[in-house]
């Protein structure tokens, strides 16, 4: 009759996996934080916008607005959320520190927010949009001139969805 193997010598699944395809960090898949290497399921399906190196997903609906960045517990690389329309922001449900950038509806900048840690409220006034990015990456989306080209999307998004649910009647 052959033994079964003690709780210290089972082998976890994937772990052979783990150890032959090692991440970027250096740590295998299972050992990274979760939400590290995607967005939440409510932003998959999202329209996205590419402005100079970051991948920006857009939050237009109020659903998406609500849950935003919920349980995010590390940012990818170059991803972020536009919130739009939106005027203040709250860091309530994250799990990691994150820099806002509030701008108005040409895409002029009116507040930048740096490392703002979670359960803070941030807003400014007249903002007509904000984006939520990780933190340390804000002032690199700003240089490059990113939140008039997010400007542009936002108005060639609702244009569709307005041109869209008037065919559809």
């Amino acid at each position: 009759m052959a033994e079964t193997p003690s709780k210290s010598q089972r082998k976890r699944p994937g772990a052979e996996r783990d150890r032959a395809f090692p991440t970027a960090q250096g740590r295998p898949p299972s050992a990274r934080p979760s939400g590290a290497s995607e967005l939440p399921c409510w932003l998959r399906g999202a329209p996205t916008v590419k402005v100079e190196g970051f991948t920006l997903a857009l939050a237009l609906t109020p659903l998406r607005r609500a849950l935003g960045l919920t349980g995010v517990a590390l940012l990818p690389d170059g991803w972020g959320l536009v919130l739009a329309p939106c005027a203040s922001v709250h860091t309530l449900t994250l799990r990691c520190a994150i820099d806002v950038v509030f701008a108005d509806q040409a895409g002029a900048v009116l507040q930048i927010y740096a490392d703002v840690p979670p359960r803070r409220l941030r807003a400014a006034r007249g903002a007509a949009f904000c984006v939520e990015c990780r933190a340390g990456e804000a002032r690199r989306l700003v240089a490059s001139g990113g939140c008039r080209e997010i400007a542009r999307a936002l108005k060639r998004e609702r244009f569709e969805r307005d041109v869209l649910s008037r065919v559809q009647r």
